[in-house]
């Protein structure tokens, strides 16, 4: 059995604040590559994406977080 911590990250002016983080090490759930560069002193061992479909709701959201937030869907 794996051990995990769980991690709350705060968005504060672009920088990330980590709290009660005993683990340097995490698996970082996110499609967004600008959180992974800002993590300064944890390693991201592993970026798992949030995957979800595209439908008529949601093609224009997912297409500014694609091509303007440089979003990886």
């Amino acid at each position: 059995m794996q051990n995990f911590t769980i991690l709350k990250i705060k968005l504060w002016h672009g920088s990330f604040y980590t709290q009660s983080l005993q683990n340097k090490k995490i698996k970082l759930l996110t499609n967004n590559p600008h959180k992974i560069s800002s993590l300064k002193t944890i390693e991201v061992v592993q970026r798992v994406p949030i995957v979800m479909d595209s439908n008529e709701h949601n093609e224009d959201y997912l297409g500014v977080k694609k091509d303007e937030m440089g979003h990886i869907l």
